[in-house]
């Protein structure tokens, strides 16, 4: 989904180096309507954004079977889990790229902004990508293991899979590591947030 806006007059746009305007990729969270991104989107158009709303894998028209749903996939060792959000950063990498693309946008006001597993995908790719400059995290965090083994109303029954699976909570951290915003947050420093 994509609203992009070039600000002036009464949308109130700032404009940029060359009248090109900021850009972010936004990211949702777990479940729901997407008619709340859509309104996000469009308002951040209309203060001037080039705003692109992606589809994370297991969402929207990309959702598949229940079981592969992102929540779901932390189960069973977790693989799945490290595809997935593999896959989120890449798709967010390419969005971004796509976006700084734009003659609209400044590239180097590129930014994301995420809500609770949006917030945890985007803090990720922002820690990887030095492309993303601006941020806005809102209800996320690190220590995904820890989330989901102490008890995350959102990963609900997920710890007991794992623990059946004999996973502990160590164990978990350490094949999560790759995907934990914890292992990025440093690179974080200097950028704004």
């Amino acid at each position: 989904e994509e609203a992009s806006g070039r600000g002036g007059g009464e949308c109130g746009g700032r404009g940029g180096v060359g009248g090109r305007d900021a850009g972010a990729v936004v990211l949702q969270w777990v479940g729901g309507s997407f008619d709340p991104w859509r309104v996000i989107c469009r308002g951040m158009a209309l203060k001037g954004m080039g705003t692109l709303m992606i589809y994370m894998p297991h969402y929207g028209p990309r959702r598949g079977p229940a079981r592969e749903r992102m929540m779901a996939s932390l189960d069973g060792g977790g693989e799945l889990a490290l595809r997935t959000f593999r896959q989120s950063v890449l798709d967010t990498r390419r969005a971004g790229d796509w976006l700084s693309s734009r003659p609209e946008v400044d590239k180097d006001r590129l930014g994301i902004m995420g809500i609770s597993l949006g917030c945890i995908l985007g803090s990720l790719t922002a820690g990887i990508d030095p492309a993303f400059k601006r941020h806005c995290f809102v209800i996320g965090g690190g220590d995904l293991a820890g989330v989901v083994m102490n008890g995350s109303p959102e990963a609900m029954g997920v710890s007991a899979a794992l623990g059946a699976a004999g996973m502990s909570l160590e164990d978990l951290r350490a094949v999560w590591e790759p995907i934990d915003p914890l292992t990025y947050a440093s690179r974080l420093s200097g950028k704004t947030v």
